[in-house]
């Protein structure tokens, strides 16, 4: 597909219903590659994932913060259960308790799980800050 020739195409186009026709059928295809995208890297982090055995380390290396959340980008947990078929992971977290990680697809994007360490952990200052201001949010039932 040639973009210059598209764009010579679309700026000659002079009836306004067809260009606002176009700009909704490219918004849909948007989505429809955004999706794609989305569900691919899900699907990649569960394929690297399942390949764990038990004692194996993940690692948290979402971008994202967590206000509040106990688990922060940097976080690493051993593997001690592994539900293939229920797309499910088992670890013991800091406080000695057993958690789950269910690889939704929601939860696969939120914390981008994988098997080597982020390259951008999150210091203990602003974990100590996102942590203080959770549970402020948390107090006055924001969250």
């Amino acid at each position: 597909m040639n973009l210059t020739k598209t764009k010579r195409i679309i700026g000659q186009c002079s009836d306004l219903r067809m260009l606002h026709a176009l700009k909704a059928h490219i918004e849909k295809r948007i989505d429809i590659m955004r999706r794609r995208e989305y569900v691919a890297k899900v699907d990649k982090n569960w394929e690297e994932i399942k390949g764990c055995k038990i004692g194996d380390i993940l690692h948290v290396t979402t971008p994202a913060a967590f206000l509040g959340g106990t688990i922060q980008r940097g976080d690493a947990f051993k593997i001690s259960y592994i539900q293939p078929r229920a797309k499910r992971v088992w670890f013991f977290g800091d406080d000695g308790k057993e958690h789950a990680f269910h690889m939704t697809a929601a939860t696969a994007a939120r914390y981008e799980l994988s098997t080597t360490p982020s390259d951008n952990p999150m210091s203990e200052q602003t974990r100590a800050m996102h942590k203080r201001v959770g549970g402020e949010l948390r107090e006055a039932g924001l969250i």
